[in-house]
């Protein structure tokens, strides 16, 4: 029994020296966090759904295509966009509009009426979404689509509606950040309903053949609280009062972002209550 709790002792003396800067830094950790305003810019990664203002072109005959534009290319309206040859003769497509072409079609692009109405269908794992894309020389059969001419001017995007946007987007401007190149753009809220519907005109060509991007949202930008979590406790915190007392504040009826371990609380007129506690401790 004693060999077995001096080799324990040898063990815990061995995990100790080890280990011991993890330990003491433990330890020192601070036991209260003093409440501070700062100025910072918030973002939260969301999923949207893009919609393009496009038509599909379908072929009336079948024959063989041939095209007199690169793919993605833009076009000025009345532009020879491409041609069929069938065995009755030789049929032009021109295009309708100025805009780019793709010859790229998805399934999903044949049914865009119904994904305007619900957007989040594209997220549908299960959602059949075949895609054809056509070149020079291939066969298009009667009743075919050829390829879409697509609006570079004006596109939307969808957001399904969460707390975060609810409480925090105001206005009729939103700002999103594109994360391959770190450019942010402007785009219109058209509609805060069903769903978040944004209008934007810039970038359009970045989606011309993207159903879904993870974009990043401006939420709030100005002055704000940042509390750690692991000071918070029944969805509140403990003040250390000048006295020597410790005062309990909850959350209730305030408005705040979780993000990257923090409770972050904007500085609107709901959370008024706990700006005035800037400059007090929490205690931990």
């Amino acid at each position: 029994m004693k060999r077995f709790t001096l080799i324990l002792i040898i063990f815990i003396l061995i995990i100790f020296l080890l280990n011991y800067k993890t330990i003491f830094s433990y330890l020192s950790l601070p036991k209260t966090y003093k409440i501070e305003k700062v100025e910072e810019a918030v973002y939260q990664k969301k999923q949207g759904v893009i919609l393009l203002n496009q038509s599909v072109i379908y072929s009336p005959y079948e024959g063989k295509i041939k095209f007199f534009t690169n793919d993605l290319g833009k076009v000025p309206k009345d532009f020879l966009v491409c041609e069929v040859e069938t065995t009755d003769g030789v049929f032009k497509f021109y295009s309708q509009d100025t805009g780019i072409v793709s010859r790229r079609v998805e399934e999903l692009d044949l049914i865009l009426d119904e994904l305007k109405e619900n957007p989040f269908l594209i997220l549908d794992e299960k959602l059949n979404n075949k895609v054809k894309v056509l070149n020079d020389g291939d066969i298009i059969k009667e009743g075919e689509p050829i390829y879409r001419l697509i609006d570079n001017l004006e596109g939307y995007i969808y957001f399904k509606i969460d707390d975060d946007l609810k409480n925090f987007i105001k206005g009729n401007s939103i700002y999103l950040k594109i994360s391959t190149n770190e450019e942010i753009f402007k785009g219109e809220i058209v509609e805060n309903d069903k769903f978040l519907k944004i209008k934007f005109n810039k970038f359009v060509e970045y989606f011309i053949n993207t159903k879904t991007y993870i974009f990043d949202i401006l939420i709030y930008s100005g002055g704000l609280i940042k509390i750690p979590d692991k000071f918070v406790k029944k969805n509140g915190i403990d003040i250390r009062e000048d006295d020597g007392l410790n005062r309990f504040i909850p959350f209730e009826g305030l408005k705040y972002i979780r993000q990257n371990g923090f409770y972050i609380f904007p500085e609107i007129e709901e959370n008024k209550n706990i700006f005035e506690l800037i400059g007090k401790e929490i205690i931990s």
